[in-house]
C-alpha cells in the first residue's frame, strides 16, 4: 500500500563512453491494499452443566457459525480457565495433526461436522470443576503456504462436579449380648437400609474398638474378595440378604470383651472403574463373656433377693408360731386359775351326821 512512479534516465554511448542525455519522471501510482473484513464466527452462548455420580464424562462443543472462504481451514485449542492464565488441553491443528497439551488426562477428540469439534473429557473428577472454552484460527493455503485470515473465541461451559447427597445407611441401633458358659459363639450384624444406586456394590469391614484405635477385623470387599486381618481368629463370613451381612465368632473367650461395629463402603463400576460413592458406620455391639469363676463372683440381684426374702419369712413364720404357743398356753394358765378361784369362793356345804343319800338303782 503506498504510492509509486518511475524515473527515466536517457544515456548515450560515444567512443566508448556513457554520456548522460536527461532525465525525466512519471506520474504517480498510489496502491491500497483491501483486506475484507473476516466473516469468521464461533458460537458464544456460555453453558453449565453440573456432573452427578452418574456421569462420567463431559464435552466442550466447538461450532463454528461462519467463516470467511469456502476453501479455509481451520486450528482448533481448547482451554481451561486458571487464575495464572489459560490452561492449553488439546489442539486439531490445520495442518490435519492433532496434540494433547495434558498425556495423563483421558481426552476425546471429534468432528462430527466440518464447522463442529468437540472434545470429551473423560473420567472426570472433582479436579475438572472449572471454566473451558475454545479458540479458533482460519487459515487459507495459497501458492502452498499457509496463510492465517482470523481468530475467534467461543463462549464458556461452567463444569460442576456435583456429588449427590449420600443415600446409603447403616443400621445403628446398639446392642448388648452376655455370653454365658453354655454359648460358643457370637455374631456381628451389619445391615445395609438404603443405598444410592441400585447397581452399588458394597465393602463391609468388622471392627473391635481399642484404646489405641479400632482394630480391623474382617474384609468383605467390593470386588468379592474375603480377607481375616486376625489369622488365629476363627471367624465364620456370611451373606443371607443382598443388603445383610454378618460375621460370626467363634470359639469365644474372655479376650473378646468388649465393642464391635461394621464400616460399609459403597463403590460403583463406571467406564470400568471402580468410583467411591459413600461410607457409613453400623452402632456397636457390646459383648460380655461371663466364665465359671467370674459366675461366682458376680452377684446376681434376683437371687440375693430370694436368700434373704425366704430366710426372713421362715424366720417371721416361726416367730408367729412361737407366739400362738405362747399365747395358747397363757390362755390355759390363766383358764386354770379361774376355776381355783371358783372353788376357792364356793365352798361346799357338809351334810349332817346321819343322813344317808338315797342310791337310784333304777
Amino acid at each position: 500500500m503506498g504510492q509509486y512512479y518511475c524515473q527515466v534516465e536517457e544515456w548515450l554511448l560515444t567512443a566508448n563512453t556513457w554520456k548522460k542525455l536527461a532525465s525525466d519522471k512519471s506520474g504517480e501510482l498510489s496502491i491500497y491494499v483491501h483486506t475484507e473484513e473476516s466473516k469468521l464466527s464461533v458460537q458464544k452462548n456460555n453453558r453449565m452443566i453440573n456432573i452427578t455420580n452418574d456421569q462420567t464424562s463431559f464435552t466442550i462443543d466447538c461450532v463454528i457459525d461462519s467463516q470467511s472462504s469456502d476453501t479455509s481451514g481451520f486450528e482448533v485449542t481448547w482451554f481451561k480457565v486458571q487464575e495464572e492464565g489459560p490452561l492449553t488441553m488439546f489442539s486439531a491443528r490445520h495442518d490435519g495433526t492433532l496434540h494433547s497439551a495434558i498425556p495423563d488426562k483421558n481426552l476425546l477428540f471429534g468432528r462430527p461436522l466440518a464447522t463442529h469439534y468437540k472434545l470429551t473429557v473423560l473420567q472426570i473428577s472433582p479436579t475438572d470443576i472449572g471454566q473451558y472454552y475454545c479458540q479458533v484460527e482460519e487459515w487459507l493455503l495459497t501458492a502452498n503456504t499457509w496463510k492465517k485470515l482470523a481468530s475467534d473465541k467461543s463462549g464458556e461451559l461452567s463444569i460442576y462436579v456435583h456429588t449427590e447427597e449420600s443415600k446409603l445407611h447403616v443400621q445403628k441401633n446398639n446392642r448388648m449380648i452376655n455370653i454365658t458358659n453354655d454359648q460358643t459363639s457370637f455374631t456381628i450384624d451389619c445391615v445395609i437400609d438404603s443405598q444410592s444406586s441400585d447397581a452399588s456394590v458394597f465393602e463391609v469391614t468388622w471392627f473391635k474398638v481399642q484404646e489405641d484405635g479400632p482394630l480391623i477385623m474382617f474384609s468383605a470387599r467390593h470386588d468379592g474378595t474375603l480377607h481375616s486381618a486376625i489369622p488365629d481368629k476363627n471367624l465364620l463370613f456370611g451373606r443371607p440378604l443382598a443388603t445383610h451381612y454378618k460375621l460370626t465368632v467363634l470359639q469365644i473367650s474372655p479376650t473378646d470383651i468388649g465393642q464391635y461395629y461394621c464400616q460399609v463402603e459403597e463403590w460403583l463400576l463406571t467406564a470400568n472403574t471402580w468410583k467411591k460413592l459413600a461410607s457409613d458406620k453400623s452402632g456397636e455391639l457390646s459383648i460380655y463373656v461371663h466364665t465359671e469363676g467370674d459366675s461366682k463372683k458376680q452377684t446376681d440381684p434376683l437371687g440375693t433377693a430370694l436368700g434373704v426374702t425366704i430366710p426372713l419369712i421362715c424366720f417371721l413364720v416361726l416367730v408367729i408360731i412361737l407366739l400362738l404357743i405362747k399365747d395358747h398356753k397363757r390362755n390355759s394358765e390363766l383358764k386354770k386359775k379361774k376355776d381355783s378361784l371358783w372353788a376357792e369362793n364356793n365352798p361346799l356345804t357338809p351334810l349332817p351326821e346321819g343322813t344317808c343319800v338315797a342310791e337310784d338303782h333304777s
